[in-house]
């Protein structure tokens, strides 16, 4: 079976890397001829830079998780299709061209130089040797089906019950904040009046209170789901019926959404790969066809949708908004220009990550003179564009490194952890973090340390302190019977 799933997992392993190279060499070509304005002629330098990236790294050997994976499906996405939509959309966003297309073909060496250099450091970050790189005694004792201490997940129990006590006492303080905060189908309010609702709710309680309840909110959530992924996993019921009910949580899961809507995203990612690395590999196949089915109908029912002007303005504000594309960072390098850096930029953006105390100290962060100088909301400065406003052109990586950095540490925690929830708990976490490096700002992630990554981490440290209980308590009882 073992070397099954190895041959398996080698075969996925060349199809990705050979698909990557294939579509970066595509997009390159298909922008060969579709691009010949000298203002953008520079967006050719993408999907060239990934395609030799993608036919020079080790990604066999290399990537070996699910966040990494992440890390390097979002690079190639960024740099190959999304390079493509905005060509064949026109470049159509919401702020006007004049206000950044003199950068634009700056804005794609940039983006070329962070991706030279953040592969070089995701090579040395990948090949830094770990006691949990390889099958150890840890990882045996992990997942071996007759240790006791596999289901336990006394941290995330003590977690979702501390949380749920606080959820629920503000809840009765302030009835229907619940409701407004969550956008449950079928009993929130429309968006619009439920954003209004959860304004006023803002206004009414204090602030400290409010922000622990937006964290107490997020982890209650993440606990939940992954408590019952672990406990159905180990019913005993047939296959099938595991198989729909972890199903059923993942998407509930994922449907009940909050403000942040990527969390919801998130869940669904984590269900699924849990699922998968749950089941039989027959179904396993099965699955990943179904869900490769479903993405294609998606991408085909919504390219209907951006047939007209307007759709193509929305997909081109969606490339570049959530995915940190080229015309976000043409907008930072022209505002830099033409204001000038603040040395101690990043000392303030520091201070405006962590949550009690931006309640308390006004600082504007570079997302806020970002969106002060283009007048617009809800945009931000991309991991790029904020290394490119601190260090220049040759530290422009510098802030994606480190997220990778903390993506590794959160990836070995993981492993180490000997309770399998804290194990998947720890796995959000890191795909909560790989995310950041296509997708958040600097304060976005930053800021998800105080929200999320510390309080697994303490979570983490009571499974583990059980852990070393049991197997001491076992080893005594060991010795005394057969001493």
């Amino acid at each position: 079976m073992n070397s099954q799933i190895k041959a398996i997992r080698w075969d996925i392993k060349n199809l990705v890397r050979l698909l990557s190279v294939l579509l970066s060499f595509v997009c390159f070509v298909c922008l060969v001829f579709l691009e010949n304005k000298p203002n953008y002629r520079a967006i050719l330098l993408l999907p060239l830079t990934m395609t030799i990236i993608t036919a020079c790294f080790p990604f066999r050997k290399k990537i070996k998780s699910l966040p990494f994976f992440i890390i390097y499906a979002l690079y190639v996405l960024r740099y190959t299709v999304f390079p493509l939509i905005l060509c064949v959309c026109g470049y159509q966003t919401t702020i006007n061209k004049q206000l950044w297309e003199s950068c634009f073909n700056e804005a794609c060496i940039l983006m070329s130089i962070e991706a030279i250099f953040v592969f070089i450091c995701l090579y040395f970050i990948l090949s830094i040797k770990s006691r949990w790189n390889n099958q150890s005694q840890s990882d045996k004792y992990r997942f071996n089906p007759s240790s006791r201490f596999l289901r336990g997940n006394t941290g995330l129990t003590v977690l979702a019950v501390t949380c749920g006590v606080y959820v629920l006492f503000i809840g009765l303080l302030f009835p229907g904040l619940i409701i407004a905060y969550w956008d449950i189908p079928f009993v929130s309010p429309e968006d619009g009046l439920r954003f209004q609702q959860l304004y006023n709710y803002q206004s009414q309680i204090p602030s400290l209170l409010y922000t622990l309840y937006q964290i107490a909110s997020e982890l209650l959530r993440y606990s939940i789901i992954i408590i019952f992924l672990t406990k159905i996993r180990y019913l005993k019921k047939n296959d099938k019926f595991k198989l729909f009910a972890m199903l059923f949580v993942t998407v509930a899961g994922a449907v009940i959404q909050s403000f942040e809507r990527i969390n919801s995203v998130i869940v669904f990612v984590i269900g699924i790969y849990y699922i998968i690395t749950s089941i039989s590999l027959k179904t396993q196949k099965s699955l990943l066809y179904l869900i490769g089915l479903i993405v294609i109908v998606a991408i085909g029912f919504y390219g209907f949708k951006v047939a007209d002007i307007d759709g193509q303005r929305r997909l081109c504000d969606i490339v570049n908004d959530y995915f940190c594309g080229p015309i976000t960072t043409a907008q930072v390098i022209f505002m830099k220009k033409n204001i000038g850096a603040y040395p101690l930029q990043i000392i303030n953006d520091f201070l405006g990550s962590v949550p009690i105390l931006t309640k308390f100290v006004d600082v504007v962060t570079l997302t806020k003179h970002y969106q002060q100088y283009f007048n617009i909301q809800g945009n931000f400065v991309s991991l790029v564009g904020s290394g490119y406003y601190y260090f220049g052109y040759l530290g422009c990586w510098i802030p994606a490194a480190i997220v990778m950095l903390c993506v590794k540490f959160l990836d070995n925690l993981s492993k180490k952890t000997k309770s399998v929830a804290m194990s998947l708990m720890f796995t959000l976490c890191a795909v909560n973090c790989a995310i950041a490096v296509g997708m958040y700002e600097l304060t976005i992630f930053v800021s998800a340390w105080f929200h999320i990554y510390i309080w697994c981490i303490l979570a983490g440290l009571l499974d583990n302190r059980k852990s070393v209980k049991y197997r001491i308590n076992n080893q005594l009882r060991l010795e005394t019977r057969f001493g």
